[in-house]
């Protein structure tokens, strides 16, 4: 027989086989692989492409060089050489007048060209709330607004404004500027001008404090030779920022995100691949007469090995073909959930994810089942006369080493660890190993137990049949239980996490911060706020400084990588002589106080009139929040030394705070005593709550009530941050709705594992339901029988999923969500009744058949 002939031949095997129904559970099984891997590798293509994307319009294009002065000529003269794209912007705080109003406003200037890779979006209407995406800044003699000053300013479009000594006419409502980005400065509201106005305008004057900006974009090569000169160009005061460094939150947050959804592809793929291992291998057991009576007319091994493996590979070409379309739509289907999440408008995909889920299938067919389909070629031809003859059984480490390199190449290949995958793979393995004998032996002594011998012939029997192949109800047991306690896992804290920030957020908790309040304003501010009804926090004096040594040590001694933004950044100093809300101490004493050490003596005045003046050393004390005093390994007793305003003072610590930052409360790193602050030029701050109405008519008068606050204090800074609160509740509902979702797959390939467990037990089954009637069991109490193994089995893994779902949930708040952990009891009922319901279906479905066929037909079968 031909090689064409023997695969037409294989056709036609398989084409019977699928009528007869053999091959679903071997076809459903790659299915759930090739449709999970390729959902999850499209999520993660888009995600990768996002973070570029975003990086770019966060950093204005592929490399941005920031500097303190005007960018010097030879780095534009660079650029245009290598063939890059530029554009220069600066940007300073600075007044806008209109009329007799006057605001503090963050002025950003912008060349030609800008702004680049940036996203600008701008309205020409006051009326709308979307506008049009420019690929220009404002022209000259116009200026573009934030619309916060539309309302500080009291003015509309094309009304005219002051900018030092020219003059503008407003042209635009500013809605997004996504290179703005994130310092004290940017809080104030945005004003964008053209470029070449700068001059006439006359700001800029010796002393200002302005950030200059040479935004680049070009292909990658450029790119790259633009920073290797860069290397050797760079000042002091200056800085390039690639796309690696534009968005590294965002980048961190999306590769955590990818991290997740490949574990579960992975934990996915893993239990299809056993599910695929174990239908191949009935399927192969079923096959033997087939081999035996092939190899009686003269086929070779060789030749039953083609066929056999032909099959097996037409068959998982097109389950995959179908996989790759459902792991498509379900991928679409997670991206819409996360439409709201994401950053950003996710790129398309290409070709490469659908050729990984393609790859990855295949893989699992070459690693779980082909060794079972090789086995087919060295059935004996006396089978056929012998039944009893079968082929030389497999090594058990040849067919597990060799899923364990199909696993470990897939674990690689998504990780690109080649040490996380060696360290995966091998504590897999030996925590399955470990798991394997301990549920072995659970169902040992729960079979031998009096408590299901005493229960009647139904539960013997029963646990007997289980207790019978111990690894193959263990494997059964763990391959259903761990899938369930994800799920369980994910869904308490979906419901735990919504119930603790809701119960956090109470109806009136702040949605405003105020900043930049004056001492001289603090009074009346405080009285505009209680005048409107607004709940308020205290009024806190701030300051912004920083750390200079640590007992006498450097602070950038205590830097370490990836920490440096922690260690350097301007902190702000707060004072108080009660413990904020939300604060918690956890080591040393409330309040920091100012402990008199000694009177100095200086002496003042004439030569012939000289006075002695005394002044008092203090010693100060600080209280420190927990998480910063971690980063720096602070404890009591410690002394810093710190800079405020210019001036250098040594503080002691003298508590420790465990700080609730989900209260939306103002809270400070470091908290002093009032009478240190009050030596230093401070601000106020302070937050509120607006309430929300649904009411038109209160709706107006709301928002009547509020403008009127902004314009009243034009210099201070009000942040609304009701739309983050709102905000948050949605991200936290969508993305456990797609972590639900991708367990679905999970899910999925579990009860392939568990239906095809239960299918390759049913000759087994058969031949207990065929003894049972020969000695004259009605039908009706083998199925009885049947019923509670089934039972015993989803109760057994009901319990230990929920049991090992308690103990990650403990350790999840406890270390990583830092709250209390209290049990919700309703899941410790939900969870065996689901596990048993579920399984008893699933069993019944698939042993049915076995229930139906007369005893003399199993028999015969048997032998």
């Amino acid at each position: 027989m031909n090689a064409w002939s023997n695969f037409k031949m294989s056709l036609r095997l398989l084409l019977r086989q699928w009528k007869s129904g053999q091959l679903w559970l071997l076809s459903l099984s790659i299915i759930v692989a090739v449709a999970s891997a390729t959902c999850i590798a499209l999520i993660s293509e888009r995600l990768d492409s996002a973070i570029l994307d975003r990086s770019a319009e966060t950093l204005g294009g592929q490399l941005r060089l920031k500097s303190s002065t005007p960018i010097e000529d030879h780095w534009q003269k660079q650029a245009d050489a290598l063939g890059l794209n530029s554009a220069i912007t600066l940007q300073f705080p600075t007044v806008v007048i209109a009329g007799e109003e006057m605001s503090l406003s963050a002025l950003k200037a912008v060349g030609d060209h800008y702004p680049l890779a940036a996203k600008l979006e701008v309205a020409e209407s006051a009326d709308t709330s979307v506008g049009q995406i420019k690929n220009s800044g404002p022209q000259p003699g116009e200026v573009w607004l934030e619309r916060r000053l539309f309302n500080l300013l009291n003015i509309k479009l094309d009304d005219p404004i002051e900018l030092g000594e020219s003059a503008f006419t407003v042209s635009g409502i500013l809605l997004q500027e996504s290179d703005r980005g994130g310092n004290f400065y940017t809080l104030s509201p945005r004003v964008m001008v053209n470029l070449s106005d700068i001059q006439s305008t006359g700001l800029i004057q010796p002393g200002s404090r302005v950030s200059w900006r040479l935004l680049l974009q070009g292909n990658a090569q450029s790119v790259a030779q633009f920073s290797d000169y860069a290397e050797s160009q760079l000042a002091d005061n200056q800085q390039l920022e690639n796309l690696q460094d534009g968005n590294r939150g965002l980048a961190r947050s999306l590769n955590r995100a990818r991290s997740f959804l490949s574990l579960s592809a992975l934990l996915a793929l893993l239990l299809a691949g056993v599910a695929t291992g174990m239908a191949a291998r009935d399927f192969a057991l079923k096959h033997y007469d087939t081999s035996a009576l092939l190899r009686t007319m003269g086929l070779s091994r060789k030749q039953i090995n083609q066929l056999f493996i032909s099959q097996l590979f037409v068959l998982g070409a097109i389950a995959s073909g179908i996989a790759l379309i459902i792991g498509w739509s379900a991928h679409w289907l997670l991206v819409q959930l996360l439409v709201d999440v994401l950053p950003t408008k996710l790129p398309p995909a290409g070709i490469a994810p659908l050729v990984t889920g393609f790859v990855s299938g295949i893989a699992i067919l070459l690693g779980f089942a082909s060794p079972h389909f090789f086995r087919l070629g060295a059935v004996p031809p006396l089978r056929v006369l012998r039944r009893q003859l079968a082929p030389m059984p497999a090594s058990s480490w040849l067919t597990y080493l060799s899923a364990l390199l199909v696993l470990g190449g897939l674990f690689w290949w998504y990780s690109g660890d080649l040490t996380l995958t060696l360290i995966i793979c091998g504590g897999g393995l030996i925590s399955i190993w470990l798991l394997m004998q301990l549920f072995s032996w659970l169902i040992g002594v729960l079979a031998a137990s009096s408590l299901l011998k005493n229960r009647g012939l139904n539960w013997r029997l029963a646990s007997q049949q289980l207790a019978r192949n111990k690894q193959q109800t263990a494997a059964q047991v763990l391959s259903f239980s761990l899938p369930m306690m994800i799920m369980l896992v994910v869904l308490q804290v979906r419901s735990g996490l919504l119930q603790d920030w809701q119960q956090s957020l109470p109806v009136d908790a702040p949605n405003q911060f105020a900043l930049n309040i004056q001492r001289w304003q603090a009074d009346d501010f405080a009285a505009a706020i209680a005048e409107r009804n607004y709940q308020a926090t205290p009024l806190y004096p701030m300051i912004p400084g920083r750390i200079i040594e640590v007992n006498s040590t450097p602070i950038s001694e205590f830097s370490r990588e990836g920490e440096q933004s922690k260690t350097y950044r301007d902190l702000m100093f707060g004072a108080s002589e009660l413990l904020p809300d939300g604060n918690e101490i956890v080591a040393g004493a409330w309040p920091p106080k100012d402990i008199l050490q000694q009177l100095e003596t200086s002496k003042s005045g004439s030569k012939d009139n000289t006075q002695t003046v005394e002044s008092p050393l203090y010693q100060h004390q600080v209280s420190v929040a927990e998480g910063y005093a971690d980063w720096l390994g602070l404890s009591i007793g410690d002394q810093l030394t710190l800079r405020a305003s210019g001036i250098e003072f040594n503080a002691t610590v003298s508590s420790l705070r465990k700080i609730d930052w989900g209260r939306m409360k103002p809270n400070f790193f470091l908290l002093f005593s009032p009478k240190l602050i009050e030596q230093l030029p401070v601000n106020m701050m302070t937050s509120f709550n607006v309430p929300e109405v649904t009411n038109a008519t209160e709706r107006a008068a709301s928002e009547k009530a509020y403008s009127s606050l902004v314009r009243q204090f034009p210099t201070v800074t009000l942040l609304d941050i009701s739309r983050i609160l709102a905000q948050v509740t949605s991200m936290l509902q969508q993305v456990t709705l797609a972590v639900e979702l991708l367990m679905v797959f999970v899910l999925l390939a579990a009860l392939m594992v568990l239906l095809t467990a239960l299918q390759s037990s049913r000759s087994d089954r058969a031949r207990l339901g065929a003894l049972l009637k020969t000695f004259g069991a009605p039908l009706s109490k083998v199925g009885q029988i049947f019923r509670t193994e089934l039972v015993l089995l989803g109760l057994i893994s009901g319990v230990l999923a929920l049991l090992a779902s308690q103990a990650v949930l403990w350790m999840l708040y406890q270390r990583i969500f830092e709250i209390e952990f209290q049990p919700q009891f309703i899941w410790w009922v939900i969870s065996p009744i689901a596990s048993v319901l579920l399984i008893l279906i699933s069993g019944q479905l698939v042993t049915r058949k076995a229930l139906q066929t007369p005893p003399v037909n199993v028999l015969r079968q048997l032998g």
